[in-house]
């Protein structure tokens, strides 16, 4: 949506083919309903309310123009969460991960540049377009999107069972150690009894 499409239609339209999907997926990924998306939303709202009933062109304009700004904001914000809560999953999906096996070293680098072009990006973001940051923030998030996928098949469900088959196994050898050094004590204990008795 450029500057041109300063109409109360386009900002709409807008709403339902970017802000909606964009919505959506923040909720599923944040498993809750981001409140500052909910924020821009009914700002836009109030300015299309108040362009409707404006008494001037340019006033109507500059109501729009606001409104159109709020909504670009809401999905942004949308694209942010995503991303945010996104990193968050795979970061905690590698450090339940790690705990049971050794990850591949380009896990590690993946996950630190997408750490870092996440930080680039928010620190460049107020100097950014509005349509460039919400571009920016879509890729990331489909960077993370797919990141996060690829993790839980490769590193998730049948590995689960080799991490599962690899923990019991380990467990075993531990318990068999165990034992062992419980034998190897008593023996020690009973020669000991035996010599001073």
């Amino acid at each position: 949506m450029t500057n041109a499409d300063n109409t109360t239609e386009a900002i709409l339209k807008y709403y339902k083919d970017e802000v909606v999907p964009a919505l959506a997926a923040a909720t599923i990924t944040a498993d809750k309903m981001p409140v500052e998306v909910l924020n821009e939303i009914r700002n836009s709202v109030t300015h299309l309310a108040a362009a409707s009933t404006a008494e001037t062109a340019a006033l109507k304009t500059k109501e729009i123009d606001a409104a159109r700004r709020h909504m670009k904001r809401a999905c942004i914000d949308s694209l942010k969460t995503s991303v945010y809560y996104s990193s968050k999953k795979s970061d905690e999906h590698i450090s339940a991960m790690s705990g049971d096996m050794q990850l591949p070293n380009n896990v590690y680098l993946e996950t630190s540049a997408l750490r870092r072009k996440r930080l680039l990006l928010s620190e460049s973001e107020g100097r950014r377009d509005l349509d460039d940051a919400i571009t920016a923030y879509a890729s990331l998030a489909n960077e993370y999107d797919a990141f996060y996928q690829k993790l839980t098949t490769d590193y998730g469900g049948e590995m689960a069972a080799i991490r599962k088959a690899h923990r019991d196994k380990k467990a075993k050898k531990e318990r068999s150690l165990d034992w062992l050094g419980g034998a190897v004590v008593g023996i020690v204990l009973s020669k000991v009894v035996e010599y001073l008795f």
